[in-house]
C-alpha cells in the first residue's frame, strides 16, 4: 500500500468512528508504522512481503521512469 493509500485508510477509520484515534497511534508504535500493522491484520509478514516484491521485481522488466512512477 502506497502512503497515500494509508493516509486514505487513517481518514476512513477516523471519519467512520472505527476505532479511536490513540488506538491507531498505539497501533502505528507498536508496529513501527501503520503500513505494517495493517499488514499483521492481513497475516502478512514483513519479510514475506519483501520476499513477494523482490520475486515480483525480478520477473518484471522495469526502466528507472516505470519504477519511479509505480511509488
Amino acid at each position: 500500500m502506497s502512503t497515500d493509500n494509508l493516509d486514505d485508510l487513517e481518514r476512513v477509520l477516523a471519519d467512520n468512528k472505527i476505532g479511536k484515534s490513540e488506538y491507531i497511534d498505539q497501533a502505528k508504535q507498536e508496529n513501527e508504522n501503520f503500513g505494517l500493522f495493517v499488514r499483521t491484520l492481513a497475516g502478512l509478514d514483513r519479510e514475506v512481503a519483501k520476499g513477494l516484491s523482490n520475486e515480483f521485481l525480478a520477473c518484471t522488466i522495469y526502466n528507472a521512469n516505470r519504477l519511479n512512477s509505480s511509488t
